[in-house]
């Protein structure tokens, strides 16, 4: 039976301490060379603070990395919000995508905020083909870079049916790609 994750909202977040950000998990959830079978699907994902060095700069929300060429990195994030996450010093507050191919339906991202490139969403690898389908971007922000909502340093990149709003870049206030 499938689970009505509009009735029953499980939300996932980063708010581990005090009232203060700068606690807040580096990321909220982590793909890690998880294949094409792992599925979020239905949560909301809020308040991740990649404050740390590295890959802990990236990716407040969802960091997807493929580190080693023999696995994949390419989950199906689905049904899924992620809201209010922030890269301080990083790119991708609410996903951070690094050689992975996820695919990424019908979620909606809200005020997340980086100083770096893609206020919402980082893609970047070589062997990156990410897709984005009927996705809703309101307010997110690149402070002081690119791709307000999404950024993509990915040879390929689907962005299909999806809404953009007031969100905000140096270049791109939407969307930006380019390459390293």
């Amino acid at each position: 039976e499938e689970r009505d994750w509009v009735a029953n909202r499980t939300n996932l977040t980063g708010d581990i301490g005090s009232l203060e950000q700068e606690d807040n998990s580096w990321h909220v959830v982590r793909a890690l060379n998880c294949g094409n079978t792992a599925i979020l699907d239905g949560f909301t994902i809020r308040r991740g603070y990649a404050g740390g060095k590295g890959y802990a700069r990236h990716g407040a929300g969802l960091l997807v990395l493929n580190s080693q060429p023999e696995f994949e990195a390419n989950p199906l994030i689905k049904n899924c919000r992620f809201i209010k996450n922030i890269a301080p010093d990083g790119d991708g507050a609410a996903i951070y995508n690094d050689k992975g191919s996820p695919t990424i339906e019908s979620c909606f991202f809200s005020q997340n905020e980086t100083r770096g490139d893609g206020g919402a969403i980082l893609t970047e690898g070589t062997d990156s083909h990410p897709k984005i389908i009927k996705s809703i971007f309101q307010n997110n922000l690149a402070r002081k870079e690119e791709g307000g909502a999404i950024f993509s340093f990915s040879p390929t990149i689907l962005i299909d049916n999806c809404e953009f709003a007031q969100n905000e870049g140096n270049k791109g206030g939407a969307i930006y790609t380019g390459s390293k």
